[in-house]
């Protein structure tokens, strides 16, 4: 599975001037169940209002990670869960 991670853009600078930052949203189903292996997935980002209405000092929602390395560990969790899905079948 090759994954890209969006780029920042001017949404990211405006959040930056305000102290906020916007994470990586974890899609729920598995994207390795659903496309198979060889797939190139774009991790999509948070909603730039989502993050912008959130107060500085609160948690982000459990399905967004703000550091990119948990949403490479979160997608290595996933893999192993369908390899292993795989070889009981």
């Amino acid at each position: 599975m090759t994954i890209r991670f969006q780029e920042p853009n001017i949404f990211d600078r405006i959040l930056a001037l305000f102290g906020k930052k916007r994470g990586y949203v974890i899609p729920s189903e598995n994207p390795y169940k659903k496309w198979g292996r060889y797939v190139y997935y774009v991790i999509p980002r948070e909603s730039f209002f989502k993050a912008l209405l959130r107060p500085s000092s609160a948690e982000p929602p459990a399905e967004v990670f703000l550091d990119v390395q948990e949403v490479k560990k979160r997608l290595e969790q996933h893999e192993n869960k369908a390899k292993n899905s795989s070889e009981g079948d």
